[in-house]
């Protein structure tokens, strides 16, 4: 079969992502990539009000997201890796990023037009940061946000109207302990 694909410019072209939830997999139920998408939502909007969970806007154009496809010993894994800044350096977020240091965690990263899940709670990324000083006046000072781990499937992909029904994908369903 012959596929003709067109390579479009178009504005939807320039959808990034601009919002990321993390949260921490210790309470979540078992799920994996391979659990329906419907179901997936279910489990994460029925997180009590406790759960640990982050919601951070990303900076245009300092975020890198990458998954790559990798075979190993005949098994098809990809590699997920979730970098970005946080800023300002503040002693009440270094403690909120102590607390989550080396913990597992899923992702999920909003565009305007959609959203993806990287990691799930079979098959978590590896949550660390550093810190980051800039000798120039103008350069970043904040953290590093480094998000990590292998998954034998692809980040799931949520529609439109997927996130148009479900307030996780629009914004966390459960009150944060407030913004530092």
């Amino acid at each position: 079969m012959i596929y003709d694909l067109c390579n479009l410019y178009s504005d939807e072209n320039f959808d990034t992502f601009h919002h990321i939830n993390i949260i921490e997999v210790s309470q979540l139920p078992k799920f994996n990539h391979l659990d329906s998408t419907t179901n997936i939502l279910q489990i994460i909007n029925s997180l009590p009000d406790e759960f640990q969970a982050m919601r951070i806007p990303l900076m245009p154009e300092k975020h890198s997201v990458d998954s790559k496809t990798r075979i190993n010993n005949h098994k098809k894994t990809w590699q997920n890796k979730i970098d970005f800044p946080l800023l300002p350096q503040d002693k009440a977020l270094l403690q909120l990023l102590e607390s989550y240091n080396n913990r597992l965690v899923i992702a999920f990263l909003r565009k305007y037009r959609s959203a993806r899940l990287y990691g799930t709670s079979m098959q978590p990324l590896l949550f660390s940061f550093e810190e980051m000083n800039s000798p120039t006046p103008a350069g970043i000072k904040g953290y590093n946000i480094q998000l990590e781990g292998d998954t034998y499937g692809a980040p799931v992909y949520f529609t439109p109207e997927e996130i148009g029904s479900n307030p996780i994908i629009q914004g966390l369903a459960f009150p944060l302990a407030g913004s530092l």
